[in-house]
């Protein structure tokens, strides 16, 4: 779940005749479901990483407010470097932990 500021980023999110949510599916591999929940979306994808990395990229989205397809592509190519490098570091501080 990604919570929203307010009912109107929903629009945004989708926008015009679907164009963001779906540059932001494909490009992420992840379904971003907007229903009727109050002031929230949910990514869903079985891939935890590519979950997580499609969380972080939307929530970066919804607080800088720019939201289209070029930016959405910069954005999720960012949070994939983020995501590996947190990974990375996890992993050696378990190996360096053991």
């Amino acid at each position: 779940m990604v919570t929203l500021p307010n009912e109107e980023m929903k629009g945004r999110i989708v926008g015009r005749n679907g164009r963001n949510i779906r540059a932001f599916e494909q490009a992420a591999g992840v379904d971003v479901i907007v229903d009727d929940t109050p002031e929230a979306v949910t990514v869903s994808c079985f891939d935890a990483v590519r979950r997580e990395i499609a969380r972080r990229a939307l929530a970066r989205l919804i607080l800088d407010g720019r939201i289209h397809p070029a930016h959405i592509e910069k954005v999720l190519n960012d949070e994939q470097r983020l995501v590996d490098k947190d990974i990375e570091e996890a992993g050696e501080q378990a190996a360096y932990d053991a």
